[in-house]
């Protein structure tokens, strides 16, 4: 790069030092990183790097060459459809993902236009028990869901992790036909930034070679968060799945069946 400048001008040093947050956020855009300036609302620092609160841990580096990284990823999506989920799915369609989206058993919670775009975009759903194993509180929200689209689903999860159920309750819900599934990972994205969220998952992502079913939400960050760590995952070679009844169950309890 040659600048020509009428002597006037501050010195390549300078002006690199001057430009470093520009450089830096140009270089995180082609890396699909989420952009930080100095104009940020979420303690983006004047000179590209995202400043920690007091009671905040910094944000750490994404390693671009990690030593592992995970044999694959399922993505789910926990918790009612809202405002935040048309973005979501936005984003998946332009990056040529499905999911899981376990929603909440109460179908009162449901927003039925957004569980129909759901379905309708091949994503594969899936119910959320809030602790109580009751097949029949499946059972209820399942008719619901064939009369939004048409499908019912066994692929179920636990609020609490299904280690929580017991051994009766686990063999009731296998025995009516359901599979169990818990997530390995959150991501981070119902509480934190897109930013904070993205780089604590890639840093995870990093430390293992294992299969992880990362949990997302519904919330303000969750897209931006997403659409950064697809980006990740194209880069570096991980491969993602979507979650059916055909595979063989993870969650905490151990329980493949």
């Amino acid at each position: 790069v040659l600048r020509v400048t009428d002597g006037s001008a501050s010195s390549d040093s300078a002006f690199a030092a001057a430009k470093s947050g520009t450089i830096e956020n140009t270089i995180n855009s082609y890396k699909g990183i989420p952009s930080s300036n100095g104009s940020s609302s979420n303690g983006a620092s004047s000179n590209g790097g995202t400043a920690a609160k007091p009671d905040e841990t910094p944000i750490p580096k994404v390693e671009e060459k990690p030593a592992r990284k995970p044999a694959r990823v399922y993505l789910t999506f926990c918790g009612a459809p809202d405002k935040n989920t048309a973005a979501v799915l936005d984003t998946l369609r332009e990056s040529g993902r499905t999911a899981a989206f376990f929603l909440p058993v109460k179908s009162a919670d449901w927003t039925d236009d957004t569980v129909r775009r759901i379905a309708a975009e091949g994503h594969t759903l899936a119910l959320l028990l809030n602790g109580d194993a009751l097949v029949e509180q499946l059972t209820l929200a399942n008719e619901r869901l064939r009369l939004l689209t048409g499908v019912q689903t066994r692929i179920v999860s636990v609020s609490t992790g299904c280690a929580q159920l017991s051994r009766a309750q686990r063999d009731a819900l296998i025995a009516a036909g359901y599979r169990l599934w818990d997530a390995t990972l959150d991501a981070g994205d119902e509480k934190g930034t897109a930013a904070r969220a993205y780089a604590e998952t890639a840093q995870r992502f990093s430390e293992t070679d294992a299969t992880v079913v990362l949990r997302l939400h519904h919330s303000a960050a969750t897209a931006e968060a997403l659409a950064a760590l697809s980006a990740y995952m194209t880069r570096q070679g991980i491969p993602s799945g979507t979650i059916s009844l055909a595979l063989t169950p993870i969650n905490g309890a151990d329980e493949t069946r």
